[in-house]
């Protein structure tokens, strides 16, 4: 026999059985991570509370560096677009940062959507990749339980939203447009808002002013006009207008009068007190955008232009949107989960992730264009901002449920 050394038979280790609460061990093996935690799910019971704990760790896991690089790559794209500014006021570079710093809220609202349907569709690839989402599926779990966890993080993500859009983006919008203005382009904080050529309808007529001093209790260049029947009936010029606290004094004026036969009579005035029709707040013309604006304060303005005479569309289609954009950031969660699984069986990995970044990409389409659409005065401004997600939510029910009946 030589040097013929026989091969030892491999010993084989018993391994004890697994108890339902015993912590899992880590790699994501046949005995790891998900396969115990669907066969302890399918016990019922609190086991399947590992499973979603399970899962939404996964989501959480990516949704941190995907939010973090959205950041990252929303404020290079800020940089950039505020060079020009930089350039020509060369401000100190603590003003710039707190600028940037103040609109970090408001990029967050941008993003948020966006990142939690990446998340879902990373933690999902990864889960088809090593099999775990077929073991669940074998363990007896329907993709609608599987759903869950996913949805629970998109009304997180949506909850965190509305208090950034509510309370938190508003002031830091505000404070970057102040900075921006005031110390960084040496502008007057009375500046900031619109305070030259104002045109306001008034009870029973129009109003202009050519010019409103600041604190807006004095006016230069006043015209007011009296309309009945179509017609101008009266009109009253003065040089200056001064609020008394009661109502306005008009200095160095002319009235007029006209009859129905096209005559009229002129009687100039040193001084008259006369009722306007408005008060000093009411003339001042807010220059903050509408993301500066919490809802309630994007609804006052609405109430203050329309009684104005001013054309409230455009407002009246960003006040809808800022009640669908919290709401698309739990759909698109959802959305992601419900295109990733829903393909054929073996194309759960990079091929659903393809699909459901498409179902992004055209929710993201389909939402500019409505709202367009609903600016030009072709849709009503409710079903502007709600059309597409309530359509693209009833097309991702639709592709979880034939998901569902196909496995």
């Amino acid at each position: 026999m030589g040097g013929y050394r026989r091969a030892r038979r491999p010993h084989r280790v018993r391994l004890p059985p697994e108890e339902p609460g015993a912590a899992a061990p880590p790699g994501g093996g046949p005995r790891g991570g998900v396969a115990c935690a669907s066969r302890s799910a399918s016990q019922g019971g609190g086991t399947v509370r590992v499973l979603d704990r399970y899962l939404a760790g996964r989501f959480w896991s990516f949704w941190v560096p995907v939010a973090g690089g959205f950041l990252a790559l929303f404020l290079v794209v800020e940089v950039f677009e505020k060079l020009r500014l930089i350039l020509k006021y060369a401000p100190r570079p603590s003003d710039m940062a707190l600028f940037f710093a103040a609109r970090i809220p408001w990029m967050l609202t941008q993003i948020l959507p966006m990142t939690g349907l990446l998340a879902t569709a990373f933690a999902l690839t990864g889960l088809s990749r090593r099999g775990e989402l077929a073991a669940l599926r074998a363990g007896g779990l329907s993709l609608r339980r599987l759903a869950v966890p996913f949805v629970g993080a998109g009304l997180v993500l949506t909850a965190g939203h509305a208090v950034l859009q509510e309370l938190v983006a508003p002031r830091g919008f505000a404070l970057a447009h102040e900075i921006k203005n005031v110390r960084i382009k040496g502008k007057s904080a009375a500046s900031l808002a619109r305070t030259t050529d104002v045109w306001l309808r008034v009870p029973g007529g129009f109003l202009h002013v050519d010019r409103i001093d600041p604190g807006a209790d004095r006016l230069q260049g006043v015209e007011w006009v009296r309309v009945e029947g179509g017609a101008i009936r009266e009109r009253l010029t003065a040089a200056s207008a001064r609020w008394t606290g009661e109502t306005w004094v008009l200095e160095a004026g002319e009235r007029r009068r006209f009859d129905a036969e096209g005559g009229f009579g002129a009687e100039p005035f040193e001084s008259l007190a006369w009722d306007l029709g408005v008060r000093p707040e009411d003339l001042v013309i807010e220059d903050l955008s509408a993301d500066a604006l919490t809802w309630r304060d994007l609804r006052r303005r609405i109430e203050r232009y329309r009684a104005r005479g001013f054309d409230t569309l455009d407002l009246e289609v960003s006040l809808w949107a800022k009640t669908a954009l919290p709401a698309a950031t739990a759909l698109l969660p959802f959305l992601g989960f419900a295109f990733c699984v829903g393909g054929p069986p073996r194309a759960s990995g990079h091929r659903g992730f393809l699909a459901a970044l498409g179902a992004a990409v055209a929710f993201g389409l389909a939402q500019a264009v409505f709202l367009a659409l609903g600016r030009t005065g072709a849709l009503p401004p409710p079903l502007a901002a709600w059309l597409p997600v309530a359509a693209f939510a009833l097309v991702g029910a639709w592709r979880l449920r034939r998901a569902e009946a196909t496995r």
